[in-house]
């Protein structure tokens, strides 16, 4: 018997409601000396944060040998190393010797190990004493019982875990199986960082954790909000486990209209100031719900939860230039694309060179001789190879002929009333028409690069481009044809 792998979330339909928990079953009225005694900070200190299993960052963040981070917690500072046979080690970040800071650096690579500045004792990526200053003077000394302290670390779904207790039960066991198993459809490991802030609170880290998990205090913080979300305690859910607990909050809008939620996205910015960086591809798979009226089609954004979480992480200056190097890259590749006979295949229908542009390329195909490759048998041929492509006349009528020197008085024959069975052509149908008559059409094809575009992805395009040179418009299959009338002839 097979058991059926778990969704995102599906733990949920079984999770622990507030009403399933009783009143009295926790201490809600907690003293305020345990968020101001300095005697019961010292507690935690001990008790729990020299104990409890950190997280330190990212496994990608040490990609090669060498590669370290620091990581502070009260006075205590350790390096986390990723060694020349792949393994990632933590250390206290101290001299043997004594106790000099090794790495004051937040980040770096030290290829051949660590060197003390004081009195020049070095050290290898695995942490034995290699060498000293004046070794002869030093006296005797076992270098082999003179290494840097090693601390446990470990690494679970991408990120590298340390525990300062040199005897703290392995990073597995301390997660448990039913976290891992539930954690397991996220896919962890295969993310990405794409911001990573640091910042310093003047007050408890308990009162951090308060406020970060419950929704109490949006109507009178951030009432903004309330356009997007609505947290309602008849609909959170809990889970509890030996180590963890965690807590589901679904944030739906009763009753709003779709496009009362997307203006609630687009001033977001007035809370999380890092959202701006997403809101033009917002806009762009917003756009692609409108009717030709300009109003949005569908009862619900799907994308919207999914875009607020990652609106709240972007870097918008790391995602403008990586947009800007993958783009400019994009261009020179489908530049040099030629036929046989040394003409273009593509044509982009704007500027070639990457300054004052956006990501969004459009373009046409055309053969040997000149003739347009019909963009919708491109667009299945591009699906039927796992790529996605856009096509139609720009997502704004009059752009695509204006691009293409087609003027009004070539478009508004098929525009009429009579043009198409009886009642004219809608924009979505104007270029397949336009086509039977002219050798040229008013709409293109568009690819579009983002954050998480890859080169992998720029080299599977340009690969799919290249199949197509010296390819003739008569060889590719036809694209689909001019859908029927609607019986109620509108």
């Amino acid at each position: 018997m097979t058991t059926a792998p778990l969704r995102p979330g599906e733990w949920v339909d079984h999770a622990t409601a507030l009403d399933d928990i009783p009143g009295d079953r926790y201490r809600m009225e907690i003293p305020t000396d345990r968020y101001v005694a300095t005697d019961f900070m010292a507690v935690e200190r001990e008790a729990i944060w020299m104990k409890v299993w950190q997280v330190v960052g990212r496994a990608d963040e040490l990609a090669k040998a060498g590669d370290w981070k620091q990581y502070r917690i009260f006075d205590q500072s350790y390096i986390v190393v990723r060694g020349k046979d792949d393994k990632i080690r933590g250390f206290v970040n101290a001299c043997r010797h004594r106790g000099n800071v090794l790495c004051r650096e937040a980040r770096g690579n030290s290829k051949r190990g660590f060197l003390c500045q004081y009195h020049l004792w070095s050290y290898d990526l695995q942490g034995n004493l290699k060498g000293m200053l004046r070794e002869a003077l030093a006296g005797p000394i076992d270098k082999a019982a003179h290494g840097l302290i090693e601390v446990p670390v470990d690494t679970f779904g991408g990120f590298v875990f340390l525990n300062p207790d040199p005897g703290a039960a392995p990073l597995a066991e301390f997660i448990g199986d039913e976290v891992a198993t539930m954690l397991a459809p996220y896919h962890l490991d295969q993310m990405v960082t794409v911001m990573d802030v640091t910042e310093a609170i003047d007050c408890n880290w308990k009162v951090v954790m308060d406020a970060f998990q419950e929704g109490y205090h949006i109507d009178g913080i951030h009432p903004q909000l309330l356009r997007v979300i609505n947290i309602d305690p008849k609909t959170s859910r809990y889970k509890f486990f030996e180590n963890h607990c965690v807590s589901m909050a679904p944030f739906d809008v009763v009753g709003a209209s779709a496009q009362a939620q997307v203006d609630g996205v687009m001033d977001l910015p007035e809370t999380f100031p890092s959202t701006v960086a997403v809101l033009p591809r917002f806009t762009e798979l917003v756009d692609q719900y409108k009717g030709e009226d300009g109003t949005l089609d569908f009862l619900s954004l799907p994308a919207v939860r999914a875009g607020i979480e990652v609106m709240e992480r972007i870097d918008i200056n790391s995602v403008h230039d990586r947009v800007q190097v993958l783009t400019a890259w994009t261009l020179e590749r489908m530049q040099d694309l030629r036929h046989a006979n040394g003409s273009p295949l593509v044509q982009v229908l704007g500027p070639w060179e990457p300054v004052d542009r956006g990501a969004t390329v459009a373009f046409v195909l055309v053969d040997p001789d000149g003739h347009e490759l019909a963009d919708r048998s491109i667009e299945r041929m591009a699906t039927t190879a796992g790529i996605s492509l856009r096509t139609g006349c720009f997502c704004n009528p009059g752009a695509g002929d204006t691009a293409r020197d087609v003027s009004a008085d070539d478009l508004r024959p098929f525009l009429a009333a009579d043009t198409y069975e009886g009642r004219p052509v809608s924009l979505c149908e104007v270029d397949q028409v336009f086509r039977r008559h002219r050798d040229v059409g008013v709409s293109a094809l568009r690819v579009s690069l983002g954050m998480s575009s890859n080169e992998a992805d720029v080299r599977t395009w340009i690969g799919f481009l290249g199949g197509l040179l010296d390819r003739r418009v008569d060889e590719l299959d036809p694209p689909p044809p001019v859908p029927p009338p609607r019986p109620d002839g509108a």
